[in-house]
């Protein structure tokens, strides 16, 4: 007989809701949380353009890693962790003479098992393949990036924390984040279009590491909505 007094009123479909849910799956406040931890190598090279005869053309080789595992609980039943990483490397040709970029070339690669950043940051390694396309030009054919390269820290850690706490629409959130980097030199080859290009050292490389760690409480007497079943 309840349902014949419902009527079509804001609230009532989500109240309905509510009342179709067992009381223990909102009356209850709930903890979620996500952890993460990383650690990158990066680097960047400029080099002239081979065969060049202005004199102004220079490429730049910017590459990135990363190295991630994670663990999180967002809801009702066990936590779930994984891992990825990637690697991606820009190739920027600039003439100097009339400040123009001439060529821009993106490479990257999913999950390379070569991929090696040491926790204490003190070393990295990296020898993959790496497919390059041209980003603004779909129809260009892509081509492969062989790269082999090292990274040696060249000074101390610097370290770096910060905490937030949040609190809107009844959830609360607490994350503490704590960074390291450390400056490093690196160097190795590349060899794409049939060249073995040597990069005997970078202009500039940092070796990174970050740890995130969030915990979020839903507060689900003061808010039940956010606590039905997802």
């Amino acid at each position: 007989m309840r349902n014949l007094f419902l009527r079509l009123v804001p609230g009532t479909l989500m109240m309905a809701a509510l009342m179709a849910v067992p009381a223990s799956s909102w009356g209850e406040n709930r903890t979620e949380f996500a952890h993460s931890d990383s650690r990158s190598a990066d680097a960047t090279f400029t080099l002239p353009v081979s065969g060049d005869q202005t004199g102004c053309l220079e490429v730049s080789y910017d590459v990135r890693t990363d190295l991630v595992t994670f663990r999180r609980k967002d809801g009702p039943g066990a936590p779930v962790s994984g891992s990825f990483s990637g690697v991606g490397i820009s190739i920027i040709e600039f003439n100097t003479c009339t400040s123009t970029i001439t060529l821009y070339h993106e490479c990257s690669t999913a999950n390379p098992t070569s991929l090696y950043v040491a926790p204490s940051l003190r070393e990295a390694a990296l020898d993959t393949t790496l497919t390059c396309f041209d980003p603004y030009d779909f129809g260009m054919p892509t081509y492969e990036l062989d790269v082999d390269l090292t990274w040696t820290a060249t000074g101390p850690p610097q370290q770096g924390f910060s905490r937030d706490r949040m609190t809107e629409f009844g959830v609360k959130t607490f994350a503490h984040l704590h960074t390291l980097a450390r400056p490093a030199v690196a160097s190795g080859t590349l060899f794409l279009n049939g060249e073995t290009v040597i990069l005997e050292e970078s202009d500039s490389a940092v070796l990174f590491s970050r740890s995130r760690r969030a915990h979020t409480l839903l507060q689900c007497q003061r808010n039940p909505e956010l606590c039905l079943p997802r």
